[in-house]
């Protein structure tokens, strides 16, 4: 009897040792054929669903075709790849990372300049970004999927939420039809979203407290440190690659809300900081759309007291294509400094 029931345990045992390989062997199969992250390859049978920027930079950063990038905050993803390659003559990607740091676009720099032959790089400076940790992403990174290790793709092939809703949602994505002709030009773009001076004037509480100003140098050691580490190796390891950078227009209420809060001349010191370490390149290009009033000022085109509309990314690339708003020198950025001042202090508050 006891040998009986040895036998039944074992045969259990291996049946249901069997059973867990194989559902861990079809896991790790149908993650692997599809691939929602294009960890593995560019997606070839269906259309991605671009919908964790964390999770897919860094498979679109090594096996899409280009050789520019353009990597920023959420004010990039509106920008059109296409407009990028007409304007400039290259065949381009988005990086973007909303709230990125820094050190998430050297992250993905890294890998595009590992894996690609690299003739333009476009790079959108949040110079608040650079008063954040300069060793650490804006959220984690999940490292299985941007570290060259064989051994961490076990938690991106037998991972139950990659499997059940990536891959599902990524299917009925495709299922549902009125895919992009240009998924490029649609990645990350916006949908659904209202562009109008009451949705800019109401993602700000004019009645909040207003604080002293900050010492314009007190992030000094962060944004100095961002330039050491995630910035200023690039330009030199690279001196074949154009580098365009540009400071990014936000609305006028922007800069009322960095002036209540006391940091606006930290950010100040910072474009003036930036600014002059990037002229010193032969390979790097400037430009400053900060102070341009007839965007910023015009708060119809804005959706928050930041985030402008899609024509104006496209005005933004085909301006830097024709050297609109170029620095060529440091007091250009001191100007517009002068400006954002004036234009933050002189702002009509609604209430």
């Amino acid at each position: 009897m006891i040998q009986k029931s040895a036998q039944r345990f074992r045969r259990w045992t291996v049946a249901t040792l069997l059973c867990t390989l194989t559902a861990l062997a079809l896991c790790a199969a149908t993650v692997y054929t599809v691939d929602p992250f294009e960890h593995y390859r560019q997606a070839r049978f269906y259309t991605p669903l671009y919908d964790n920027q964390i999770y897919c930079n860094s498979g679109i950063a090594r096996h899409y075709a280009y050789d520019a990038v353009m990597v920023g905050s959420s004010m990039i993803e509106n920008t059109r790849t296409s407009t990028l390659d007409a304007c400039f003559g290259v065949q381009s990607v988005k990086l973007p990372f909303q709230g990125g740091y820094p050190y998430n676009y050297a992250r993905v720099l890294d890998i595009a300049f590992d894996t690609h032959e690299m003739t333009a790089v476009f790079y959108a400076l949040d110079v608040t970004s650079f008063a954040m940790p300069a060793d650490s992403p804006s959220n984690p990174l999940p490292e299985y999927l941007w570290n060259d290790s064989l051994l961490d793709d076990v938690y991106y092939l037998l991972n139950a939420g990659v499997l059940i809703d990536e891959i599902g949602n990524t299917l009925r994505y495709n299922l549902r039809g009125d895919l992009p002709e240009n998924p490029r030009d649609a990645m990350y773009t916006w949908t659904d979203v209202h562009f109008s001076r009451e949705a800019a004037l109401a993602s700000y509480d004019f009645n909040s407290p207003r604080y002293e100003m900050t010492e314009p140098d007190h992030f000094a050691g962060r944004v100095l440190r961002n330039w050491e580490l995630n910035l200023k190796p690039y330009l030199e390891a690279h001196p074949d690659t154009t580098f365009y950078f540009y400071f990014p227009p936000y609305s006028v209420i922007y800069w009322v809300l960095q002036t209540d809060a006391g940091v606006r001349e930290t950010q100040l010191w910072a474009r003036e900081q930036l600014a002059q370490r990037l002229l010193a390149y032969d390979n790097v290009r400037l430009f400053d759309f900060a102070a341009r009033e007839e965007w910023t000022l015009d708060l119809d085109r804005y959706m928050d007291y930041s985030h402008h509309d899609p024509q104006m990314n496209e005005q933004i690339v085909r301006g830097m294509a024709v050297g609109e708003n170029e620095v060529r020198d440091v007091a250009q950025v001191l100007a517009a400094n002068e400006s954002i001042r004036a234009a933050a202090e002189s702002f009509e508050r609604p209430y």
